[in-house]
Formats: C-alpha cells, sequence, structure tokens
C-alpha cells in the first residue's frame, strides 16, 4: 500500500515539472512578433508612471536583435520578472508638474520663412489661400501738459490712409483713450499715411505723421505683414492750436433746469450780426466754443423756454451787450450770464357810467419811461374789463390807455394825460405785477 502512494507523489512531482516547463516556454508566434519593428510611441508622463517589465527568460539570438520598448538588461538568474534598470522602483507622486526634459515631445512641423500659409477650407470644401497676418503700428502722441489738465475729456482720432489709394479714403481709425495718448492700429500689410485729429475739445492742431498739414506732407509708414509683427516708436507731437476757446457758464432761473430748457451758445460777429457758431449748454450750465480765429465776438445765449429772455454777454456791469476779444490761444472760461424770466404785469380798466366795452375796443400800450415813442408791449382790454402784458424787461415804464370807437379819453397811468405827466411802473427781473387798474373818464 505504501508503495502505490509514492508511486502516485513520484507521478505528481512529474507532472507539475511539465506544466511549469511548458509555462514558462516562449511561443514561437511571439518570437515572430518581437522580430517586426514596432515604432517608439511618444511618451507622456502619465505613461511613465507604470514601468514595461522586461521578458525573464533569455532571449533567443533571433529575438534579441529585434528593437525593444525599453532598453535591455543582463539577464537575472532568478526566475520573477525584473523590471528595467531605469524603472526599478515605482515613481512617486508629487505635487509638482513633471520636467519637460522628463517627456519627450512630439515633432511638430514648423512653416519655413517665405512659404505661404498653407490652404484653409471655406467650408464649402474648397481650398481657399489663408489671409495675410495684420500688421500693428503703435506709437505716443504728445500735447502740451497744460491742455491735458484743462481738457480730460480730450483725445486723438488716427486714421489710416492706404498709400495705394493716393489719399482717396482713410481704410481704418481708431482713437486714443481719453488724457492717455498711445494708440494702436491693426491693419492689413501696406503703406500708410497717418492722419492725426484732435477731438472732445482738444484745442491742438490736426497733423499728418512725419510733418505737414496735407497728405502730400505727410511720412509713409509700413504694416509689416507677420504674425505679431509690431511696428513701434510711430509718435507724433501735436502743438497747441493758434485758435482761441471761448466758455463759460449759464444759470436759469431758480425753478427751471437746464436739462428741461435746452439753451445754446451763440456766438455772432458784430461787424455782420452773423452767428458762426452754436454750442450746447450742458446740464450742470457749462459751454465751450473753442477753435476760434482770434478776434472779437458778441455771445447770445437763447432758450427754448418762451418766457425766458435771451441773454447777451456783458463784460460791464449794466448789462449792455459788449463785444468779448480773444487772443491767439487764449482760453476764456468766464463768458457767464444769468438768464430771467419776462417780467408782466396785469390789472383791469373801470369804465364811465353808461359806456359798454367791446372786447378788444380799448388799447394798452407800454412806453418806455424816457421815450414816448419807444413802444415796448401792447394788448387790448377783454370784454371782462381785465388785460395782461407779458415778456417785459426789468426796467421803468409808462402805460397808455386809449380807444379809436370806444367814447373815453385817452390816460396814462394812472391818472396822466400824457407821456409827461404819467406815472413810472418799475419792474423787477422776473417780477409779476397785479393790480395796475385804471378809471377811464367819458369823452
Amino acid at each position: 500500500m505504501s508503495k502505490v502512494k509514492l508511486g502516485r507523489t513520484r507521478l505528481a512531482v512529474t507532472a507539475i515539472a511539465v506544466v511549469v516547463a511548458v509555462g514558462l516556454s516562449v511561443p514561437a508566434h511571439a518570437e515572430a512578433q518581437a522580430a517586426e519593428p514596432t515604432p517608439i510611441p511618444t511618451i507622456s508622463a502619465s505613461a511613465k508612471a507604470t514601468p514595461t517589465p522586461t521578458p525573464t527568460t533569455t532571449p533567443s539570438p533571433s529575438a534579441s536583435a529585434a528593437p525593444t520598448l525599453a532598453p535591455a538588461t543582463p539577464a537575472a538568474t532568478a526566475p520573477t520578472p525584473v523590471p528595467a534598470a531605469s524603472n526599478t522602483a515605482a515613481p512617486v507622486p508629487t505635487n509638482s508638474p513633471t520636467s519637460s526634459s522628463d517627456v519627450s515631445p512630439s515633432p511638430t512641423p514648423t512653416a519655413s520663412a517665405g512659404i505661404p500659409s498653407a490652404p484653409v477650407s471655406d467650408g464649402s470644401g474648397a481650398r481657399v489661400a489663408a489671409a495675410p497676418a495684420k500688421g500693428i503700428i503703435t506709437g505716443h502722441i504728445s500735447v502740451p501738459s497744460s491742455l491735458r489738465k484743462e481738457y480730460p475729456a480730450g483725445y486723438i482720432e488716427i486714421r489710416a490712409y492706404p498709400v495705394e489709394r493716393g489719399g482717396a479714403g482713410y481704410r481704418t481709425s481708431t482713437t486714443s483713450i481719453p488724457n492717455i495718448f498711445d494708440y494702436r492700429l491693426d491693419l492689413a500689410p501696406g503703406d500708410y499715411k497717418l492722419l492725426f485729429l484732435a477731438r472732445g475739445g482738444l484745442p491742438v492742431v490736426d497733423q499728418w505723421w512725419g510733418g505737414g498739414s496735407t497728405y502730400a506732407e505727410g511720412a509713409t509708414v509700413t504694416a509689416v505683414s507677420g504674425s505679431g509683427h509690431v511696428t513701434a516708436g510711430i509718435d507724433i507731437t501735436m502743438a497747441a492750436s493758434p485758435l482761441a476757446t471761448a466758455g463759460g457758464k449759464v444759470t436759469l432761473p431758480g425753478e427751471m433746469s437746464l436739462a428741461n430748457n435746452p439753451t445754446r451758445a451763440q456766438i455772432i460777429i458784430p461787424s455782420s450780426g452773423k452767428v458762426i457758431r452754436e454750442e450746447v449748454v450742458q446740464a450742470d450750465g457749462k459751454w465751450t466754443a473753442p477753435y476760434l480765429t482770434p478776434g472779437s465776438y458778441w455771445v447770445r445765449f437763447v432758450t427754448n423756454n418762451p418766457r425766458v429772455f435771451a441773454a447777451w454777454w456783458s463784460g460791464s456791469d449794466s448789462g449792455s451787450r459788449t463785444a468779448v476779444t480773444l487772443a491767439p490761444q487764449e482760453v476764456r472760461s468766464d463768458l457767464n450770464v444769468v438768464m430771467t424770466k419776462y417780467s408782466s404785469i396785469r390789472g383791469r380798466v373801470i369804465m364811465p357810467a353808461g359806456v359798454t366795452l367791446p372786447a378788444g375796443q380799448i388799447k394798452v400800450d407800454v412806453f418806455s419811461s424816457t421815450n414816448s415813442r419807444d413802444v415796448v408791449a401792447s394788448a387790448t382790454v377783454q370784454a371782462n374789463t381785465g388785460f395782461y402784458i407779458d415778456g417785459l424787461r426789468a426796467g421803468t415804464y409808462r402805460v397808455r390807455f386809449s380807444s379809436t370807437t370806444v367814447p373815453i379819453k385817452t390816460q396814462w397811468w394812472s391818472t396822466g394825460t400824457s407821456h409827461a405827466t404819467g406815472g413810472d411802473l418799475t419792474l423787477a427781473a422776473s417780477e409779476q405785477r397785479n393790480w395796475v387798474n385804471v378809471t377811464l373818464a367819458k369823452k
């Protein structure tokens, strides 16, 4: 019985040895695959984290000549797999990115200088040439520092005129940021002339880059083709304008706002009375009229409100119209004015006994207190014996009542019989005088 068990044990050991031997042998088709060349893939950081084990068996002569994914290492005597020498330990994770020197970069095609860009699709399947990269022109604009402080909203518009068009129209334009006089133009490749124009009320002289006041006098600047190519240093210094500037502040009557009563400042030539400029008065009351030829002007202010007088700027306390004289490059910001509402009178007439009052048959005339021929305003008495006259300026007046159809005597307020004996009626600015009544006598 013991001999039988011993024989079975030997058979089992022999079978195990055969199985192990078969399992450790390399199949013939594996050798054939190893002999075929395999492209070397680009190694990424994630791929390096997992080492590739080398075969544990000694390669046959045909297999050893084949390329492998990792450098070969000397055969180990132990029957267990041994990692390649460069990967003897698993990488330790860190928070730092993998150095670029540890990774084999994928080759990137680069275009040679002078070779056009490859055609691209326009969406229809056709191949079209790629548009050339734009050139960039940059520069700085210098203006007098005093003007930068006086006109913080001032800026410069820059226009690029293609030389190929001979100045017939500009291709593109840009503007500098207010009070920061740097600029940038993105242009198609080519030659240009640049025109610099003052904006935002900035009193500097418009000019072409390179000097000159005309297209022909301007210099040429080239926008060079190429991605990111910059033509820098196209700077310019703009001189203060020899022209003058007028300005000031307008004040409306207390209950009125400029936002609801649009108002304008008119610049007038005294010799002809011609209005050569109108400037809108802003909501805060300020107005500015730049680029005026040095000389003398009247300044008048008008508003859309029908009950506010037009006002003239006056350099005297009398309020009479006076001219302002501007020197070259002079800036006047003290041309202020206070506008006033109309003054008015309202009253009634007391008719003599037995005389009726047809509406509109008695006339009321307001005269200057110093001139019996100067009729300032007129109205007629209504059927209810009342009258109202608006549009009077502050001043002293005399009022006459008369009729050509009603049998009453001509009478001056309040009891006079002529301009000389009439009483003075004095009105303040914006005053509304009531009870200007009179008792008439029968003719």
